[in-house]
């Protein structure tokens, strides 16, 4: 679960949940075969044409409130996928963010829910079993997420799609998820984040906000390489954390409450799996 955001992922075929019935026993009854792919329209997405038709992003696109019944989902170079804060779900059988490709709701300074507004992403689809077939990149005909050569092919340190010098792995299907003439790397049922691609989920609930944060959240201290808090607003001490470039679970404190261990800027989006 996401903070503000609700994600069911690996949803069982069971048509007897009252909320969710009507969609799933529909998506859970097509061909398993690949639609053409839809593409977003002047700039907002549209219904598609079929439920469960694949979904290609290759623009800025907004989703609007609404309930919307995709397959698979790719957002590659110039796409950008991001959700309006209104009441929504988005159900795809995967969702893969591929090179210079984003997938945003709300931002630091207006988290989502500040409007009221609540997001939902479903992914469905049956259990394929040993040889499942993975969502598949879609960047480019070689199937590397739109990773470029140099990167894909090095031997050594490069420099990565986000400018960071590393070694890169070229991708691999995961274990059991190697069906299929072209190979996914990700699985499927997923939400997925290639090289260079952008996730981006800014969720209300569960944060502080940036209203209240500067009355109830005091900074100790900053340097390179630690960050302190005072979480009495929480009934606990301070905690000292590493630098922000790690992330850590909410710990346990108060009644039921909950302070993070990392950096308040990089709290606006909590996920609990």
């Amino acid at each position: 679960m996401l903070s503000h955001f609700v994600q069911a992922g690996r949803l069982r075929s069971r048509c007897n949940l009252a909320t969710v019935a009507a969609i799933f026993c529909l998506l859970s009854t097509l061909a398993v075969t690949t639609p053409a792919f839809a593409v977003c329209t002047n700039g907002v997405l549209q219904q598609p044409t079929v439920p469960g038709e694949a979904l290609l992003v290759n623009t800025a696109c907004e989703v609007k409130a609404g309930t919307y019944l995709y397959g698979d989902v790719n957002i590659v170079a110039g796409g950008a996928l991001s959700f309006d804060d209104a009441t929504t779900e988005f159900w795809a059988s995967s969702i893969l963010i591929e090179n210079k490709g984003s997938l945003t709701a709300g931002s630091v300074a207006s988290p989502f829910g500040t409007n009221g507004g609540r997001l939902a992403i479903y992914l469905w689809g049956a259990d394929q079993g040993k040889g499942g077939q993975g969502i598949t990149c879609k960047s480019d005909a070689k199937n590397q997420c739109g990773v470029p050569d140099d990167i894909w092919t090095s031997t050594g340190q490069v420099t990565m799609c986000n400018g960071i010098t590393d070694n890169f792995y070229p991708y691999m299907p995961l274990d059991y998820d190697n069906g299929g003439s072209t190979p996914g790397y990700f699985g499927y049922k997923v939400l997925g984040v290639s090289c260079g691609g952008t996730l981006q989920l800014f969720g209300l609930r569960g944060t502080m906000g940036v209203a209240r944060q500067a009355t109830s959240v005091t900074k100790c201290w900053a340097s390179p390489a630690v960050e302190r808090y005072n979480c009495s607003v929480c009934g606990e001490r301070p905690i000292p954390i590493p630098a922000p470039t790690y992330y850590r679970r909410p710990i346990p404190v108060g009644a039921g409450r909950a302070c993070s261990t990392m950096p308040e800027a990089r709290r606006r989006t909590r996920m609990f799996w």
